[in-house]
Order: structure tokens, then C-alpha cells, then sequence
């Protein structure tokens, strides 16, 4: 009775939120919509989102202590998976690079490998189309190479290894959406998958954060656009419950350096990406030493920063024309 009683008093003042929201002359009709559905969405799944006393959370929290981890999502890549312990829901993580050192293509092999190990996935593009995407995936899965795909111009065993391919890839609970440029639209189409499939996604993941539009385009600089990009992505992988994986361009200072490793500062824009963020990951080419040349096909993953655990690096082998990343277990990059 008294359980009932407190859904419908939450009810009621979900409805009178909606109400003050629908009302409020300085909210435009984006806004209203996409807290009214959020308002919505915690109902259904049973959410307080206005915080409580520690008399009420300290035992929930230390009677789930005694309950198995929440499920993390892997990426396929067990040095990155054991620095990481997986990807948490609740996490804003971040992979930087700089512009075709291959940021998308080694997010796009991470979203695959989560949707065929964890539960959904949804991927926002903002720089291909799903027929790009699904294309290089084609050749990942296939082993292909991806000249050959764009090109259709296949060789005799092609056809029968892209046909398997695309049957294991159209298995998969993946979602491509090229069309959200807000992170109000990204909210609104996650609340609506998680409904339509009953599952909340395993991953989010959006290509890139930078092409995102802010709502005040006109009277912000894009500093301070970028700004509110990177705090309301965080407070969305919050109130969803979901992780998400934010590609990022790097600024030029890398390629400055000897090494070109990048730093945290290096993240383009804004100083608020690398404190909104969870984990940042810095994909960066491996240089010859002597040569000062670009070391074909092997790159560093970079752990740069983790706040609930350890930093790291991993070396990783880049097969472009097959648009894949693989562990490389020869000797680590300095």
C-alpha cells in the first residue's frame, strides 16, 4: 500500500514537472520533450533521480557490495579489458586522435564486439553513412579488403566470404543512426530503443563529439559549447545507465612533438573533456626512432586516464585495408 502510494505521488509529480517544463517560456520545444520523456523513463524504470539522505542509500549501497559487479562491457581487447576492468554504465569515455590514425574504425570493431558479446549497442555516426560502416565491417568480418569492396571489384573467393559475413553481422543487435547531431536526440532515440527492445544498451558510442550542434550556437563560443557537449554527454551516460564512447579529435600539438604522443591538454576545444571524462584513450602512430618515420601498421593505445583504476599503454597492430585492429604481442612501443 505504502509502496503504491509513493509511485503515485512520483506519478504526480513527474506530471506537474512536465507541466511547469511545457510552460516555461525560456525552454524550447526540444528541451521539453527530451525532459519530459526523461522525467518518463525514470518512472519506468523505477528512478529517484533527486538524490536522497544517506540514512536511505548508505544500506542500499553496502547491501549491493555483497551483489556480483553490474555487467561491464569488453572491448575484445584483453590488455585494454584488464587496465579498464570493461567499460562501466555511468562512464563518459573519450578516444582521441588525431584525423586518420583510425579512431572510428577501432570503435566501430569494439561496437561489434560488444553487441555480439553484451546486449544492444547504438552507434551515432556523424562523419559516414551505415552503408560506410556496415562496409567496413564487411571487410573486417569478412577479410576483405575494403579497396575491393568499395570498388566491387572482388576476387573468385570474395562473394562467398562477405556473404558469411553479412549474415553474422545482420545478427547482430547493432543500431546505426546518422541522422541525431544533438545529444537531446541522442537521448531521446537510446530512451526509445531500451523501450522498444526492453534492454538498456551495452554501449553507446558517437562519431565524434566535436560535429555534435550545441543548443546555443549563436550565442556561445565554441569553447563553451563544447563545454555543456561534454557535461551533458556525462549526465546522459548517468541518468541511462549505459556507457559511452565519445571519439574526439586531438588538436595539432601531437604531431609537434618527437613522439607525437598526445596529453590531456591536447583534447580540442575545451579543458572540460578531460575532467567530465571517466576514461580518456589516446590512439597515436608508432615512430622509427632512427628514421623518425611512421612504423607501418602499429600504433599505441593509450590509457591516459582512468579514474577508478590504473593507466597503461598497449601496442596494436592497424591493418588498414582490412579495417581491423589486432593485439600486437611483439616487443611494446616505448
Amino acid at each position: 500500500m505504502v509502496v503504491e502510494a509513493t509511485k503515485r505521488r512520483r506519478i504526480n509529480e513527474a506530471a506537474a514537472m512536465i507541466s511547469a517544463l511545457a510552460h516555461d517560456p525560456t525552454q524550447n520545444q526540444l528541451d521539453v520533450l527530451n525532459g519530459a520523456e526523461q522525467l518518463i523513463y525514470d518512472l519506468g524504470r523505477n528512478i529517484d533521480t533527486r538524490g536522497g539522505w544517506f540514512r536511505d542509500l548508505v544500506p542500499i549501497v553496502r547491501a549491493g557490495l555483497d551483489e556480483p559487479l553490474p555487467t561491464r562491457t569488453t572491448t575484445g581487447f584483453a590488455q585494454l579489458d584488464s587496465i579498464l576492468s570493461g567499460f562501466t554504465p555511468g562512464d563518459l569515455i573519450l578516444l582521441a586522435a588525431r584525423p586518420a590514425v583510425g579512431k572510428s574504425t577501432l570503435a566501430l570493431q569494439i561496437a561489434a564486439y560488444a553487441a555480439r558479446n553484451h546486449g544492444p549497442v547504438l552507434f551515432f555516426s556523424l562523419e559516414m553513412s551505415p552503408t560506410n560502416l556496415i562496409e567496413r565491417l564487411l571487410s573486417e568480418q569478412g577479410g576483405v579488403a575494403h579497396e575491393r569492396v568499395r570498388a566491387h571489384a572482388f576476387e573468385p573467393h570474395d562473394p562467398a566470404r562477405l556473404d558469411q559475413a553479412a549474415k553474422e553481422l545482420a545478427a547482430l543487435p547493432l543500431w546505426v543512426d546518422d541522422r541525431a547531431s544533438t545529444v537531446a536526440e541522442i537521448q531521446s532515440q537510446c530512451r526509445r530503443q531500451t523501450q522498444n527492445s526492453g534492454q538498456v544498451p551495452a554501449l553507446v558510442v558517437i562519431d565524434y563529439l566535436q560535429l555534435l550542434q550545441s543548443n546555443d550556437t549563436k550565442t556561445s563560443s565554441r569553447y563553451e559549447q563544447v563545454t555543456a557537449l561534454s557535461r551533458d554527454l556525462k549526465r546522459t551516460a548517468m541518468d541511462l545507465g549505459v556507457p559511452i564512447l565519445a571519439l574526439c579529435q586531438l588538436n595539432r600539438s601531437p604531431e609537434q612533438r618527437h613522439d607525437q604522443r598526445p596529453i590531456l591538454a591536447d583534447l580540442r576545444d575545451s579543458g572540460s573533456l578531460e575532467q567530465d571524462a571517466d576514461t580518456v584513450l589516446f590512439l597515436y602512430p608508432v615512430l622509427d626512432d632512427d628514421a623518425d618515420d611512421v612504423v607501418t601498421n602499429l600504433v599505441t593505445l593509450a590509457v591516459a586516464k582512468n579514474r577508478n583504476g590504473p593507466t597503461g599503454t598497449l601496442p596494436l597492430l592497424f591493418i588498414r585495408r582490412l579495417c581491423q585492429f589486432s593485439s600486437h604481442t611483439h616487443e611494446s612501443p616505448k
